[in-house]
């Protein structure tokens, strides 16, 4: 693809978490008119007056964004919508815009997480609750893209999934620059899915460098979850290449092998003895793998897919086993081919 400079848009950014406020950072390095949302007005007044936001330490906002915490006719009349909140509180933000958004306009979900008491995806719930006439106009971002990096203009890829060709090419030429490079994909099923997952197996990752098992633990934790993570996708609708791609492999590989990352976070100070409650008041932010984790444990149960690696995390998470007994678990499980699909005969 051939970077073309984009004509400028009007995007508005709902959600002023690190990602939301680095894809508002992308959005004005490439001359559009910006509007980042907060639900938090205190936020709002520190954030128009320093031009920094704390979840990105060291990086100055763009004088060409502006700050808000209402969703005015005026916030809401752009081209692009970006939605970046926590998954806890995805319905109720669509069920409060809906009623303003334009027909013309693009709608895109960054949350990578699942409503808790139904396991929909942000995809599904904007299905829901927007009319009809704007499905083909959904979106879903995801990748291997931790927002501190991308904020310091390292460079990143990312895939935009959308039913509509016109949608992705639109997202992508809108949000692609010199440091940022978005590819397209139909998948919206896998590329979803990829992101939300990879969340579970990057706590996995995290417990085994928390209790300094090696390369080859970790290594051997994020094959078998990418294979743990396909067979689910596939059970779901998902294509099992789009595993391998951007949004799966290369989400996971980020997430897995980064201190950014929270969730990472959460699995190795689970490996130190810190609690959950603990390990959330210190994060500061949402780790959205441990909810999901909950979730998906029970989806797997419901479809009856085998997950070993998930089902132990689970354990650790809600079942009070100790994260190395997780491993000795895993590692005692009955000897097996690799790969279910092949066999000797």
């Amino acid at each position: 693809m051939t970077i073309v400079q984009p004509s400028q848009k009007k995007i508005s950014v709902i959600g002023s978490g690190a990602w939301g406020t680095t894809l508002a950072i992308i959005a004005s390095d490439n001359s559009h008119k910006v509007k980042l949302w907060t639900h938090d007005k205190t936020l709002k007044q520190q954030m128009t007056v320093s031009r920094k936001n704390n979840l990105l330490p060291g990086i100055e906002l763009p004088n060409s964004i502006t700050f808000h915490s209402e969703f005015s006719d005026d916030f809401l009349d752009s081209d692009i919508i970006i939605i970046v909140v926590a998954s806890k509180f995805f319905r109720n933000t669509c069920k409060n815009i809906v009623s303003k958004i334009k027909q013309s306009t693009v709608v895109i979900s960054a949350t990578k997480g699942l409503e808790q008491n139904t396991a929909k995806t942000p995809y599904d719930i904007l299905c829901e609750e927007l009319p009809a006439y704007l499905h083909d106009n959904i979106g879903i971002l995801s990748g291997p893209n931790i927002a501190l990096e991308i904020a310091q203009k390292k460079p990143a890829t990312s895939v935009i999934a959308s039913k509509s060709i016109k949608t992705a090419e639109a997202a992508q030429q809108a949000l692609s620059n010199k440091y940022f490079r978005v590819y397209t994909n139909e998948d919206i099923i896998g590329i979803e899915l990829g992101g939300i997952l990879k969340n579970i197996i990057a706590i996995a990752a995290g417990i085994a460098d928390g209790l300094e098992l090696g390369n080859n633990s970790k290594s051997s934790l994020m094959i078998r979850g990418i294979y743990e993570i396909t067979k689910l996708a596939k059970t779901l609708g998902a294509k099992p290449s789009t595993m391998l791609g951007l949004a799966g492999m290369g989400d996971l590989i980020t997430t897995c092998t980064s201190p950014l990352s929270r969730n990472y976070q959460v699995g190795f100070q689970l490996a130190h003895g810190k609690t959950i409650d603990e390990i959330v008041s210190s994060i500061g932010s949402i780790a959205e793998g441990i909810k999901t984790c909950e979730i998906i444990y029970g989806v797997s149960k419901q479809h009856k897919v085998e997950l070993p690696i998930i089902e132990q995390v689970y354990n650790v998470l809600f079942k009070n086993l100790s994260p190395m007994q997780a491993i000795n678990n895993l590692m005692e499980r009955k000897l097996k081919l690799e790969y279910e699909e092949t066999s000797y005969e």
